[in-house]
């Protein structure tokens, strides 16, 4: 609460010519941070509206890596197999997570090297450098880690997944699309993921960002919302006026009309 009140508090009063609207995707519709931005946004002169919801992956983990299987549908089951077989006959498959913050600052580039050529997750540079600073926070703490699996020794594929109590989150992911086996890049990902958590005595593993139905869900699932928070006022109107004239002196300097 003391984090969005003060983020919300910072960019309305201290930098309050530098945006006209804020974009929260992907917040649980029921979660304490979207109801803190519904009731607080008001306050600060902030119209809060909901652009979209979309079903987040999530699925209630075993406690035996063997019994997996038995959570998935068979139609992602064979997904996973034909991925797995694929890429083990190209030549030798090997997974391993970043251990330390060394490996964490290692592996990150080669996941932003997918990311960059938009081969995974959809993230421009303003949320790689976010996920970056943030995944390296978590990483101190033994919260966050980048997976990179590889082929022979070189990288087909990266993700960077999370820990939040007894929740694994896998946050983002990027791969070589030439490797994928009928695109099942996001299911075998999310496969390996799930192992590990049930490694480390999670309960539930989830998938937060929209790259792909990996088909990881099972009822009764979560509800990701798309919040705008958009600014009023005068100053807004003052900011708002000021681009579209700046916009339209562009476009009249460079001879379009």
């Amino acid at each position: 609460r003391r984090a969005i009140i003060a983020i919300l508090d910072y960019l309305v009063h201290r930098a309050p010519w530098t945006w006209d609207e804020l974009v929260f995707p992907g917040v649980p519709h029921e979660s304490s941070t979207a109801e803190l931005l519904r009731e607080s946004g008001p306050a600060f002169g902030l119209r809060v509206l909901e652009a979209g919801h979309r079903p987040a992956g999530r699925l209630l983990l075993p406690g035996f890596q063997n019994e997996l299987a038995s959570r998935l549908e068979t139609s992602v089951r064979s997904r996973i197999d034909r991925c797995r077989s694929h890429l083990q006959r190209i030549g030798a498959l090997d997974w391993r997570w970043s251990g330390t913050v060394a490996d964490f600052q290692e592996s990150w580039p080669i996941l932003e090297s997918f990311l960059r050529q938009n081969q995974g997750t959809r993230v421009d540079e303003t949320a790689r450098t976010f996920w970056k600073q943030v995944g390296l926070a978590l990483a101190k703490r033994g919260d966050a880690r980048v997976g990179i699996v590889r082929i022979d020794g070189q990288p087909i594929a990266a993700t960077f997944a999370c820990f939040h109590r007894d929740t694994m989150i896998r946050s983002l992911a990027g791969w070589n699309r030439e490797l994928s086996a009928e695109g099942a890049w996001p299911a075998l990902l999310d496969h390996w993921c799930c192992e590990t958590a049930i490694d480390e005595g999670k309960h539930w593993f989830e998938t937060s960002l929209d790259d792909g139905d990996a088909g990881f869900h099972q009822p009764p699932g979560r509800t990701l919302v798309h919040l705008r928070c958009i600014r009023q006022g005068l100053r807004a109107t003052i900011r708002s006026a000021a681009g579209l004239m700046s916009r339209r002196l562009a476009r009249f300097g460079s001879g379009h009309r």
